[in-house]
């Protein structure tokens, strides 16, 4: 009876359990032998429509083999020789935004699209509208912010379209035409053991990082704030990023959290010294020297300018902002009690706050009667101008 418990309590159970995991593997695995084939077939005629949409003269495509090119995924060739379609990213506000471009056989753009985007609704998520992406359309030149029509608050948005569908431009040349494409780097001056290269951070503002390297060995890298007092970055996120770059003796560290253009932008830099020293371009001058990035509080220092205009009830100041854009904030007041606040952005197209955030502090400042209260993430710059404003709005009623 004993032997029979044992069994019946505790080993058949497992071997039960075993049977039916064995056989349940087995039928999973099956099943995949027998949809796997149908996805992957799926995929590529998914893959197909795509192309064929921008391309519609085409036959079916074939994958161009071996493409290695900077901020280009796929390069897709038409089996009846009428063009080429290219898939490419670049980084920009929220992330890659990635887009399809087709070429006729002659090199012009006869359709793009954006494939996948993380960009601020209301601005950069424009980059999908109709408007923007038909006009590189019978586009046949490299692409710039004077040719195209940019997204109004979206530099970014608008100059990471540009880079990604210019290196589309530069993957048909080379892959499609069979031309040699030398994508030239920014120029990196060089005086003893001491590099600098200027390269676009944040918005493009001009990051100039200087690098000492010695025997191939990066010992210092120091960022000069004094070409760009709005690199955003205190001295302590300089010095990480730094530091880490110096101990890696490469560029292909992480970036700081909070400051990723910034991060990008030095390691960025610091990769086109290192490039420019393998291939011995760089150019001897003189460089400065560098300002170490001081470290700043950024929380309260916007300033409102001294005038505030009056009009019955209503009072208007205007503050610097982000990239010392002025932003023009009117506040209403009565019996004390702030009954309304407005924030003109017609004064100034790149507040770069969306309509829930200029809502959300406007909200804020009115229930609290009162500009102490706290900024919106990620748009801390334009937060700290309208409460400046309306600080100045109190000041002027008192």
């Amino acid at each position: 009876m004993k032997n029979n418990s044992t069994w019946e309590n505790m080993i058949k159970p497992v071997v039960v359990l075993f049977a039916i995991c064995f056989v349940v593997s087995g039928l999973l695995a099956k099943t995949n032998d027998i949809t796997a084939p149908i996805i992957a077939e799926n995929a590529l005629k998914a893959e197909q429509a795509a192309l064929l949409e921008l391309l519609p003269e085409a036959t079916s495509f074939a994958e161009v083999e071996n493409v290695d090119m900077e901020n280009v995924n796929k390069v897709y060739a038409s089996d009846n020789n009428v063009g080429y379609v290219v898939t490419s990213a670049a980084k920009g506000y929220g992330g890659d935004i990635e887009w399809m471009t087709a070429f006729d056989a002659e090199g012009t753009i006869v359709g793009a699209k954006v494939l996948s985007q993380s960009e601020t609704a209301g601005l950069g998520a424009k980059v999908e509208e109709s408007w923007f992406q038909e006009q590189f359309t019978g586009k046949t030149e490299e692409l710039t912010p004077e040719n195209i029509d940019m997204i109004s608050g979206a530099t970014i948005s608008s100059k990471a379209t540009i880079k990604a569908l210019n290196a589309a431009r530069n993957a048909f040349n080379k892959y499609g035409l069979g031309m040699e494409v030398v994508v030239s780097g920014p120029e990196v001056t060089v005086s003893g053991n001491t590099y600098s290269v200027t390269v676009p951070g944040f918005m493009d503002a001009d990051t100039v990082v200087v690098a000492t390297v010695e025997n191939g060995t990066i010992t210092a890298v120091t960022v000069d704030e004094s070409a760009n007092p709005s690199v955003m970055m205190t001295a302590s996120q300089a010095e990480t990023i730094t530091a880490a770059i110096v101990n890696a003796n490469s560029a292909d560290v992480d970036g700081v959290a909070g400051v990723t253009f910034t991060s990008d932008a030095i390691k960025s830099g610091v990769k086109a010294i290192l490039d420019a020293i393998a291939n011995g371009t760089a150019v001897e001058g003189e460089i400065s020297s560098s300002t170490p990035v001081e470290e700043t509080d950024t929380t309260d220092d916007a300033d409102a300018d001294e005038g505030v205009t009056v009009e019955g009830n209503a009072y208007t100041a205007k503050a610097e902002g982000f990239m010392d854009s002025e932003v023009v904030v009117k506040v209403t007041i009565e019996n004390g009690a702030i009954t309304a606040v407005e924030v003109d952005e017609s004064a100034n197209s790149n507040v770069i706050m969306t309509d829930a955030q200029v809502n959300e502090i406007i909200s804020a400042i009115i229930n609290a009667n009162s500009a102490d209260v706290d900024g919106i993430a990620g748009v801390t710059f334009t937060s700290d101008a309208i409460k400046a404003a309306v600080k100045a709005c109190l000041d002027a009623a008192k």
